[in-house]
């Protein structure tokens, strides 16, 4: 039995009002993979001196921030280098990268104000994070059944700092499970297992913040000199890339939206601590 897991995290412009893109991006690779990443980062990045709590890509290069972790440009420089040299050398994460365009979400746009409903909550307008996470699922499980055949189950890692998104994105796993029992995809269902919302303590979702920031750097033409010579090989030289035209976007909204409120396909057994994981 081979268990694998997504981590994940987005990027997205400071308003849906501008013209830009939606970014979301992550690492996969097998649990047993992930644990031999995690003490090397644990070594290499956090348990410097001083230790830092959590690795953050932006954080990391912002003076201010520098100084209440107590770091200098130095350190902060050598600690880039090693979070890009952890993730080159774990060869067997695999880097999955999503994009679409503000524009269906913005003020006249065709998803803009449309809402999803969700029963015992608030209905919920919907963002770019639930069609950027539906069109990763499907992505990270195409990754899977073409380089893995001998995987079992694909679990997801997202950050919890909204706790209704969490909740969302569970409904959205369920909602693409049914999807594939409706396609006659029996063993794409069965390889779909949970959503674990977590804090960005997780070393995965520190990996994942990390490529969703290079990912927006790329995007935005302004890719610093360290990143351009030790990140930007790695992430693209072995990932996978998605790029949804605004009608596709359109048409995943349209169609969560149709489908929100009820689960329609219940998980067929619990998911195991993720402290059992990674």
């Amino acid at each position: 039995m081979t268990v694998f897991l997504s981590a994940s995290d987005e990027s997205a412009p400071g308003s849906m009002e501008v013209p830009g893109a939606c970014l979301y991006a992550g690492y996969i690779a097998s649990v047993a993979d992930w644990r031999r990443f995690v003490p090397q980062w644990c070594k290499w990045v956090l348990n410097g001196k001083p230790k830092l709590e959590y690795y953050h890509a932006s954080e990391i290069r912002n003076a201010s921030k520098q100084r209440e972790l107590g770091i200098d440009e130095p350190k902060a420089t050598r600690i880039r280098r090693y979070a890009h040299k952890v993730i080159k050398e774990n060869g067997t994460l695999r880097p999955v990268m999503v994009k679409m365009n503000t524009a269906p979400f913005a003020k006249a746009g065709a998803l803009y104000g449309k809402t999803l409903k969700r029963p015992g909550r608030k209905p919920a307008k919907i963002k770019y994070e639930h069609v950027g996470f539906y069109r990763y699922i499907r992505a990270s499980v195409c990754i899977i059944e073409q380089t893995e055949p001998s995987a079992t189950l694909l679990n997801f890692m997202t950050e919890a700092q909204d706790r209704a998104l969490a909740l969302d994105f569970e409904d959205i796993l369920e909602f693409v499970r049914a999807e594939y029992l409706s396609e006659g995809k029996q063993s794409s269902a069965d390889l779909l297992g949970c959503v674990y919302a977590q804090d960005k303590r997780r070393p995965p979702l520190q990996a994942a913040d990390l490529a969703a920031w290079l990912m927006r750097r790329v995007y935005d033409n302004d890719v610093p000199e360290l990143e351009r010579k030790l990140g930007i090989q790695a992430l693209h030289g072995k990932g996978w890339k998605w790029e949804i035209p605004d009608p596709i976007t359109v048409d995943l909204g349209d169609r969560l939206i149709a489908v929100s409120g009820a689960r329609t396909v219940k998980k067929q057994t619990p998911c195991p601590a993720p402290e059992d994981e990674v």
